[in-house]
């Protein structure tokens, strides 16, 4: 697959692990500058990013997910630099559910359109979190909302707002607003191994 080029966009991707195979989280960022970020600037978003990951996200998450890096790659041209943040962490809570359920987050642009809208398909919860009709307790979502919104916050405040990224249409569209899905879901297919 040819290199991904969006100017003014960087690539997040949270590299992990669940029930012994690879689990990629891919998020998006608009450079805020607009100038292509230096390799200390992607050093700073990674370490700033997989801290938060663990602090607030991560407790929230299977003790059968691990999280092991952060890779953030900015888009700005085909040999743009990439930086590589290795610190490992594992989920918190008790599961002995299947790995392929997740949490979801939807994510919304100020742009209606396929190409523009996004979610996030996260790590199962705990057994205890999520009922048998397959649906968050309430205060999973209330903890998940506040996670992802601290997630947000924390990278518009380093200069790096959330964005969907566009294979289609070689465009980043920034996240306006989010929600967390009380449903939970299975994808298997962001299941590599």
């Amino acid at each position: 697959m040819p290199a991904l080029v969006i100017p003014g966009a960087t690539k997040i991707e949270m590299l992990g692990t669940l029930a012994g195979r690879q689990c990629v989280n891919v998020m998006g960022g608009i450079v805020d500058s607009g100038v292509a970020p230096t390799v200390p600037t992607l050093n700073d978003w990674a370490d700033t990013i997989l801290t938060v990951w663990k602090s607030t996200l991560l407790p929230l998450f299977s003790d059968a997910y691990t999280i092991s890096s952060v890779r953030i790659t900015s888009l700005q041209t085909a040999t743009s630099p990439q930086v590589t943040i290795s610190n490992p962490g594992n989920g918190a809570k008790a599961n002995g559910s299947s790995a392929q359920v997740a949490q979801i987050i939807k994510l919304v642009t100020a742009i209606r359109s396929r190409a523009s809208r996004g979610r996030v398909y996260l790590p199962p919860p705990g057994d205890a979190d999520v009922n048998s009709a397959g649906i968050l307790l309430a205060q999973q979502v209330q903890d998940l909302q506040a996670a992802w919104t601290t997630l947000y916050n924390v990278m518009r405040l380093d200069g790096l707002n959330p964005a969907i990224l566009s294979r289609t249409l070689l465009l980043a569209f920034e996240v306006t607003s989010f929600t967390v899905d009380s449903k939970v879901a299975t994808q298997r297919r962001r299941l590599r191994g």
